[in-house]
């Protein structure tokens, strides 16, 4: 007999189960697959109505690079960086961190108020009202690291309810305040203001409101935002995920403002301090301007010096080229002296060295660079951390290195100067030896002229640096330039809910295709015919599917039982009609007349094919009767309304006559029954009696078939 489920399915002779077969087990069992779905489907409805929809903002912008030397064009980068002599240099992979510094976060969270929250419940899930909340709250006392909460519950558009107050994640002695719009309000978690808002508070009457703030940190470092840079170009792309797009576009756009103003707060800063270190330079010339003036004055009061005669001109004009190197081999003495006078004082240790003074010296002009930078960069770590960090200390150190060599590189280009100037002296003393003819007060006028000549050099050359300065400081503008606004779609990007559907979907069809394949792997039972001819060696005659009736009483399904009948063509009868072809060509040889139907467990079918294998013999005019061995159950025996007297009688020694026991012609003239009669208590030793072979051997002289 087969398993349940496959009565009408073709068992493959090849292989356990068919492709039909499981086909055939989908569509006897399609409810479940209908439940599981519906299960599947419903669990994710209710995981998009709890999950909170996730959004993702973008912006770009595009860093200016500065100028490249030779470039004659007219880039706006470049006509600054030739005006700002101090200009920082601009580096992609610097501004994105710096845009993702925690310093740019807070300044961010600080503009936008995003420390306080404010939320409802709206369904499965907590809605957060950005933006058109009833009510706004400000906290006079408290510190920007505090976290605390309650609930605010709108009475009337003039009054609301304070509770559930919870401060650093533990709840506060439970206590109701109420508090009037604009007044400030005392409460556990420290004096607060409500202000109305533009939204009617009476929309949320009887709605409470989750009012939560957070410390500044840790809002801080909650805004995940994410900077990349383009490795083709400058463009960095800023993005944010947050389940209110209006929230992240606000914080991606107030990041970029507060990028620009500190940009232009580092550049102001540049120029003032250079500035300064011209306006002080200046100071110092003038006074030594006018002490040349007064020497000169008053020299030629008291020696009446006149102009160089026309007969020293050809001389002269040999002595002006020498006084002309001379004049520039002191004038770059005279910075480098002011450069080392004004590295060796201290009250300029930690600020930057003027770079492009005019030295003539390529590797010092770099040094002072290079220390320039890594003073803006010691700034900036103290800004975001403090003196005593091991960075900041390490880039001390090394500017004090780099300090020390720059001066060494100054004196080492002083002793250059010097003996460059006394050579070139020593050329023009020769000279002067051939000017005979020139006055001698003249002569001594020239150290002073040659002074005045110096100092008016310097002096311009620094009056023109600090219009530079001042030009450049007047037009300070950020180094970048915004691409795309913050920006994104109108679709979440998480969860999805097609493919969450779609996942809920499959998942539905392979949950119940799972677990009944599990159960067809792990099954144990008889399948079909192959399960037995490739277990065992003993005859095949054949299968009979399930009989599916139901019945009320033990006597109905008993009688129920007995499918094959005359004329009967049902799928089960034929299936009786193949068992005993079977059967008659198996015995045709050794003439078997003695049929046993048994199985290990009951229920099983042993009565079911016993009656039915009977019949289906008895309609082919052999003469059949059916013995009831069962002497615990007798269900057969109820068939024919359990006699008193049965086999249990003969086996026992009560009854010696078999023809009084039976029911001759139960349901057919061929067909008869010896029922069990009483219970015996001793079964077991009456089937191993002699009596047992003394009556099977009486029946088989009697009958086609036992």
């Amino acid at each position: 007999m087969t398993r349940e489920g496959y009565n009408k399915s073709r068992v493959s002779e090849e292989s356990g189960m068919s492709i039909a077969d499981y086909l055939n087990l989908i569509k006897s069992r399609w409810y479940w697959f209908l439940l599981s779905v519906m299960l599947c489907l419903a669990g994710a409805v209710l995981y998009l109505q709890a999950t909170p929809k996730i959004y993702e903002r973008t912006a770009q912008i595009m860093i200016k690079e500065d100028a490249k030397q030779g470039n004659t064009g007219l880039d706006e980068m470049a006509v600054l960086s030739e005006l700002n002599f101090f200009s920082p240099k601009s580096n992609v992979n610097n501004e994105v961190e710096l845009l993702q510094s925690k310093r740019m976060r807070q300044e961010v969270v600080r503009r936008l108020n995003l420390s306080t929250k404010y939320m409802i419940k709206s369904g499965l899930k907590t809605v957060e009202l950005y933006r058109n909340s009833p009510v706004t709250i400000s906290f006079p006392d408290s510190e920007e690291g505090e976290s605390f909460s309650f609930t605010l519950n709108v009475i009337s558009p003039e009054e609301v309810e304070l509770t559930t107050f919870t401060q650093s994640g533990k709840e506060l002695p439970d206590m109701s305040v109420q508090a009037h719009m604009s007044d400030t309000t005392d409460t556990p978690v420290g004096r607060i203001v409500i202000f109305p808002t533009l939204y009617n508070p009476e929309e949320y009457l009887n709605i409470p409101i989750y009012v939560t703030k957070s410390g500044l940190n840790r809002t801080a470092e909650s805004l995940k935002i994410n900077a990349s840079a383009d490795k083709t170009n400058t463009v960095i792309t800023l993005s944010l995920m947050d389940n209110v797009p209006e929230r992240a576009e606000d914080i991606l756009n107030t990041l970029i403002a507060v990028y620009n103003e500190d940009n232009i707060i580092y550049k102001n800063q540049i120029v003032e301090k250079a500035s300064a270190f011209i306006k002080e330079h200046l100071d110092v010339i003038e006074r030594e301007l006018e002490a040349v003036d007064r020497d000169i004055s008053e020299y030629r009061s008291e020696n009446m010096a006149t102009d160089i005669q026309a007969s020293t001109e050809i001389f002269m004009s040999e002595s002006s080229t020498y006084n002309k190197q001379i004049f520039e081999l002191q004038n770059q003495l005279s910075i480098a002296e002011f450069i080392k006078e004004y590295l060796t004082n201290p009250a300029n240790n930690n600020n930057l060295i003027p770079s492009n003074s005019g030295i003539d010296n390529s590797p010092v002009e770099s040094q002072i660079s290079d220390y320039n930078g890594m003073m803006l960069k010691r700034a900036r770590l103290i800004e975001n951390g403090s003196e005593k960090s091991p960075a900041v200390i390490e880039l001390s150190n090394a500017s004090i290195a780099m300090k020390q060599s720059i001066i060494r590189s100054i004196d080492n280009l002083i002793v250059v100067l010097n003996l460059q100037i006394k050579g070139l002296k020593h050329r023009e003393e020769q000279t002067n030896i051939n000017i005979a003819g020139v006055p001698k007060k003249e002569q001594e006028m020239i150290p002073i002229k040659r002074r005045l000549d110096t100092q008016e050099e310097l002096y311009l050359y620094l009056l023109k640096k600090r219009i530079e300065n001042e030009l450049a400081g007047a037009v300070t503008v950020s180094n970048f330039r915004i691409v795309n606004e913050a920006d994104g779609s109108v679709f979440p990007i998480s969860p999805k809910s097609r493919m969450v559907l779609l996942a809920a979907l499959i998942a539905g069809l392979l949950i119940p295709f799972a677990v009944f394949w599990l159960n067809e792997l792990l099954y144990t039972g008889i399948r079909g015919p192959k399960d037995i001819t490739d277990n065992l060696t003993v005859p095949f005659l054949g299968s009979v599917p399930f009989n599916r009736q139901k019945k009320k009483s033990k006597k109905d399904v008993l009688s129920s039982a007995l499918i094959v009948k005359d004329n009967s063509r049902d799928y089960i009868s034929e299936a009786f009609r193949v068992i005993r072809s079977n059967m008659d060509f198996m015995t045709a040889k050794n003439n078997a007349k003695v049929i046993m139907t048994t199985s290990f467990n009951t229920g099983s079918g042993k009565s079911f094919v016993s009656l039915n294998l009977a019949m289906s013999f008895a309609l082919t005019n052999k003469k059949v009767i059916i013995v009831d061995l069962d002497l615990r159950k007798a269900f057969i025996s109820a068939c024919v309304e359990s006699p008193k007297t049965g086999v249990s009688a003969y086996l026992s020694g009560i009854s010696s006559n078999p023809d009084e026991l039976i029911v001759k012609e139960w349901l057919n003239p061929n067909l008869d029954i010896l029922p069990v009669g009483k219970f015996p208590p001793n079964p077991a030793e009456l089937l191993l009696s002699d009596r047992f072979k003394e009556l099977i051997s009486i029946l088989q002289e009697r009958y086609d078939y036992v």
